[in-house]
C-alpha cells in the first residue's frame, strides 16, 4: 500500500496534485527448491492520478512470471 499526499508540480507552488493510494499484491509459489512461479499486480484499486501534471498513471495492471535459479 502506497500513500501519496496532495503536493505541488511546479516551483512557485501553484499547480497542485491530487493525492492518490495505491495497492498492490505479489505472490509466490515455489514449484521446486529452485524454480519459482509469482504472479501480481498493481494499481488494483484502479486510482486515477498522475505522478507528474499531464501524465496519467495505468489502471488496475498484473503481471505473470516465472523464476529459475541455477
Amino acid at each position: 500500500m502506497n500513500y501519496q499526499g496532495k503536493r505541488y508540480d511546479d516551483l512557485l507552488n501553484q499547480i497542485q496534485l491530487a493525492d492518490y493510494l495505491l495497492l498492490s499484491a505479489r505472490l509466490r509459489f515455489a514449484l521446486s527448491h529452485n524454480v519459482y512461479l509469482f504472479v501480481g499486480g498493481g494499481n488494483l484499486l484502479d486510482s486515477k492520478y498522475e505522478q507528474w501534471r499531464g501524465f496519467s498513471a495505468p489502471g488496475v495492471n498484473g503481471f505473470l512470471g516465472l523464476r529459475v535459479i541455477f
